[in-house]
């Protein structure tokens, strides 16, 4: 159960980060993407 935590937090972060990589306003929902993401995975 951990491990899928774990897992689904990879996959968000390596999202975010590729597309942090695009110039402009993605920028912004990226950071409030990850922000959701990190605060839905502290409820479980």
């Amino acid at each position: 159960y951990t491990e899928n935590v774990l897992a689904a937090l990879g996959r968000a972060d390596g999202l975010s980060r590729r597309l942090t990589l695009v110039p402009g306003p993605c920028v912004v929902p990226t950071v409030r993407l990850r922000g959701v993401q990190f605060s839905g995975t502290t409820e479980f």
